[in-house]
């Protein structure tokens, strides 16, 4: 993301309560971010006519299942190893998998594949996910 500056930054409450307020500061640096538990989450964003074509593009979702994106991160392990949150964590991170609401995976759907695909994975602790 280009520049940002401090009075860009808005608390997702302010949203909320006083929208007039964050369109204002929309309108003067063309952004604002919108912060959720003091983190950036959203970028609110002035329409440009040059923006038209953008509805054009068309965005991809990813189209690996869960296995299919476990196999593709703990191929890349050295060990072929990897905790089951962190499994979790960098799946969502890379957007290979997400699940129809757009989270990412729970830590028990990592265990549950890896018990139902035991031809690919092996569990080896109750966190513990290796790629045979």
């Amino acid at each position: 993301m280009d520049n940002i500056n401090l009075e860009m930054l808005v608390a997702v409450e302010q949203l909320i309560d006083k929208p007039e307020d964050v369109f204002e500061i929309v309108e003067k640096y063309e952004k604002a971010v919108i912060l959720k538990n003091n983190k950036p989450s959203y970028v609110l964003t002035k329409y440009k006519e040059s923006d038209r074509s953008v509805s054009n593009k068309r965005v991809i979702a990813p189209s690996y299942t869960l296995h299919e994106a476990m196999q593709i991160v703990l191929s890349e392990q050295p060990n072929k190893t990897m905790r089951a949150v962190d499994l979790a964590d960098e799946i969502y991170n890379r957007g290979l998998y997400r699940k129809k609401d757009g989270t990412k995976a729970k830590v028990n759907q990592i265990r549950a594949r890896s018990e139902n695909y035991t031809n690919m994975f092996e569990v080896q602790s109750p966190n513990i996910i290796k790629l045979k």
